[in-house]
């Protein structure tokens, strides 16, 4: 059995019960009661298909309860999931419940994180991108200050990092032109 599940916002470890709140900032923590787990686990069986409300029984309660306690069961999944239109744990009429959920693939980071991360390599990149425009913008003060009375054009392009720039230098108007 997959130890690990997503069910809409949460990682849902079927062997603890544990839930992480994947996309909050805090990551909230939740347990799922014994019971709770056991019928998560019948649905997860089920592969996304209907489980017939008999089996249900049968593996959770040992064949012995009624059918207001799936309901009841059904509400407090619904209720932990915030599961609000009904799409996580559905119902088919007359037949049983279902499970929508997604296997876990590769380790799962908050979106709060990932956002840091992304955040940061963008920050990263302007400052790099800025150093690179200043290193070409201090080059070319130096030549022109080596040049005084020479006149050229010259022409050269940066293109690193997503910074595509063309540069032109008219040393006679000391102009430096970046597009």
């Amino acid at each position: 059995m997959q130890k690990n599940i997503i069910i809409g916002s949460y990682l849902v470890n079927l062997k603890t019960g544990a839930l992480t709140n994947i996309k909050s900032k805090n990551q909230e923590k939740k347990t799922l009661t014994k019971k709770l787990l056991e019928f998560l686990i019948v649905l997860y069986e089920g592969e996304g298909k209907p489980v017939n409300k008999q089996d249900i029984i049968k593996k959770v309660w040992a064949g012995h309860t009624s059918p207001e306690n799936i309901t009841q069961t059904v509400n407090k999944l619904r209720l932990i999931f915030n599961d609000n239109n009904k799409n996580l744990i559905v119902n088919y009429q007359s037949i049983g419940y279902g499970l929508n959920y997604k296997e876990q693939k590769g380790i799962i980071k908050s979106e709060s994180k990932f956002n840091k991360i992304i955040i940061n390599k963008k920050i990263r990149c302007k400052t790099i991108s800025a150093l690179a425009i200043l290193s070409l913008v201090m080059l070319i003060l130096l030549n022109l200050n080596n040049n005084n009375n020479k006149f050229t054009h010259k022409k050269s392009g940066i293109h690193s990092l997503g910074l595509n720039l063309n540069c032109e230098i008219m040393e006679m108007e000391k102009l430096l032109v970046c597009i």
